[in-house]
């Protein structure tokens, strides 16, 4: 019998990939082999007597069914151990990270942003105070303890920099209690002045800098309060953390603003703005993504990945698929809200996502969660992965996925085990350039 997670895919030129989703390895086919191999993954095994012999010789056919066995295409038995392996894995996955959300105000206002219903609501602006951080890398601490995983600290918002002093507080106690602890800035740059660039250099602060394109794309969605666009401060912004030698990428998020020309302003950040990191994020949510957005978003992605490929870059958005299938790793999830996070807001309450700040949604007083290692939540939200949601076993993309992004489907469909749909086009059409672009390889070699 052939196995469930057996997939073919046509890559043109005659050449179908047999792909097995849950082992991530392939076999290239051509004519008439392809009919054969089709022929077993309609039946669910291989064809009788004639039939066959219509189609391939003995020796051919010893062959192929000598491939399909090596690559755990024949081997249902060994499929179920593997899934059973898979979740049991899922139960170990454990808290490697933390974000301080600095701030619940912004000095911005951008058009997509889905944090818009808290950030832009009339409301008296919290900061996260010096206990509050206290606390946090206090527990963190505690949390990671035996772990093996390296402490990573994301510096969050609304726009953190709103809380300055609070940042560099969090950054200073975190490094002296948290040996070789590394931190992650996300920030709009409009507040980024010269006594900040230097102290995130001196730290080793790796930012991330929102940069939606050149200033006529840029300036659509990025603005301020008043509407006025923010493309010459954050410029200006890039510009002294580069000559403060702090650690800077860009962080573009895709719109219907920018997505047809995506590899071009990427090309346009690398040799006109001087960006030598560039990373991209898909819209979260219902509300701003247009019918044809998924695909035309998958498709700009795999056209920067091979651009960047080009220039010696990685595009991490891509890399995440990419890793997994050149390692024949499966992926179990994609995000670390997925039972291995910690988000503290400034009003000491921890949750497990950020995306859910809006509502309030899955967030308890810090004091209520003593150890979140063994808290209902966070042991509920490891189970989110591709292995546990319905649909999912059947797809190309199974082992590449990780199941994408939960804060769409749960507001659409009140769960988090249901799949992401902008993140399944995603990852089924970076699964099929990754195949014929091996494929490529082989016809090289």
């Amino acid at each position: 019998m052939i196995s469930k997670f057996a997939h073919l895919i046509d890559l043109g030129s005659g050449v179908t990939a047999l792909w097995n989703s849950l082992w991530l390895r392939t076999v290239f086919l051509s004519e008439p082999m392809t009919s054969l191999v089709r022929q077993m993954v309609q039946e669910s095994r291989c064809p009788e007597g004639s039939a066959r012999a219509e189609l391939v010789s003995d020796q051919r056919l010893q062959e192929l069914m000598v491939a399909l066995e090596e690559e755990h295409f024949l081997s249902p038995q060994e499929d179920d151990k593997k899934v059973a392996e898979l979740r049991g894995l899922l139960e170990q996955e454990p808290i490697g990270l933390m974000y301080l959300i600095m701030t619940d105000t912004c000095n911005l206002a951008c058009n997509y942003c889905y944090l818009s219903g808290l950030l832009q609501t009339p409301h008296v602006a919290m900061k996260m105070s010096r206990e509050t951080i206290q606390k946090a890398v206090d527990l963190y601490k505690v949390v990671l303890d035996g772990s093996g995983m390296p402490p990573l600290i994301i510096l969050y918002g609304g726009e953190p920099l709103v809380n300055k002093e609070g940042v560099f507080f969090a950054v200073e106690y975190a490094s002296q209690q948290l040996p070789g602890v590394k931190f992650i800035l996300i920030t709009n740059g409009t507040l980024v002045d010269e006594e900040v660039a230097v102290f995130l250099a001196k730290y080793g602060v790796s930012v991330g800098l929102s940069v939606d394109g050149p200033p006529e794309i840029h300036d659509r969605n990025r603005v301020t309060r008043q509407g006025k666009g923010t493309f010459e401060a954050v410029a200006l912004a890039h510009q002294r953390l580069k000559n403060a030698k702090a650690s800077v990428g860009l962080s573009c998020t895709i719109t219907m603003d920018n997505v047809r020309e995506l590899d071009g302003q990427l090309a346009w950040f690398l040799h006109d703005f001087g960006a030598s990191e560039v990373d991209y994020n898909i819209l979260l949510g219902g509300e701003h993504i247009e019918e044809d957005y998924p695909e035309l978003a998958a498709r700009a992605l795999i056209k920067c990945y091979e651009l960047a490929r080009g220039e010696g870059l990685t595009i991490g958005r891509m890399t995440r698929k990419v890793d997994p299938f050149a390692e024949g790793r499966f992926l179990l999830n994609d995000c670390g809200g997925c039972g291995k996070q910690l988000v503290i807001t400034p009003d000491e309450r921890i949750g497990i996502c950020q995306a859910f700040l809006n509502s309030g949604e899955f967030f308890y007083p810090l004091q209520e969660v003593t150890d979140p290692r063994t808290h209902p939540l966070w042991n509920a939200w490891k189970q989110r992965s591709p292995l546990n949601i319905s649909g999912c076993l059947a797809c190309e993309a199974f082992g590449v996925c990780g199941g994408g992004c939960f804060y769409g489907p749960y507001m659409q469909h009140g769960t988090i085990m249901e799949a992401d749909p902008v993140h399944c086009v995603h990852a089924k059409e970076t699964l099929r350039f990754l195949l014929a672009d091996m494929w490529k390889d082989m016809e090289r070699v």
